[in-house]
Order: C-alpha cells, then sequence, then structure tokens
C-alpha cells in the first residue's frame, strides 16, 4: 500500500464541495482505500475508526456534491 502523501490531502480538500465528477471519485476512492488500511492497522493497536468510502453528499434535488 502506498503512503498518503500531502498531494493526497490537498485533493480532498480541492474537492471538497465541488460537483460530482466520476474521475474525481475514482481519485478519491484510492485516498479512501489507503486510509482504510491506516485505520485496520490502528484497529489491530486498539483504536477505534470509522471511514465513509463514499466520498458525495446531496446538495439540494438530484445534485450531488464531495464531502467537506
Amino acid at each position: 500500500m502506498e503512503p498518503i502523501i500531502l498531494e493526497d490531502i490537498t485533493k480532498v480538500k480541492r474537492y471538497a464541495g465541488k460537483d460530482y465528477d466520476k474521475e474525481k471519485h475514482e481519485e478519491l476512492k484510492e485516498i479512501y482505500n489507503k486510509l482504510e488500511h491506516i485505520g485496520k492497522l490502528l484497529k489491530k493497536k486498539g483504536f477505534i475508526y470509522k471511514i465513509r468510502k463514499d466520498p458525495r453528499k446531496q446538495n439540494g434535488p438530484g445534485k450531488f456534491v464531495f464531502r467537506d
């Protein structure tokens, strides 16, 4: 598993609140997979984690945007 880099965090911040786009969703999915991997490692150490892998939220009728 590749490490999380500053560019990953920057992407998450940049896309927050923007209109849903399938290509960006795929990029975010890869980042969320990295976060999930870290969460599972932490869980083995006794930490509790929760991650929602769908980075979208509904913004009005029929419109989805990326979560903040």
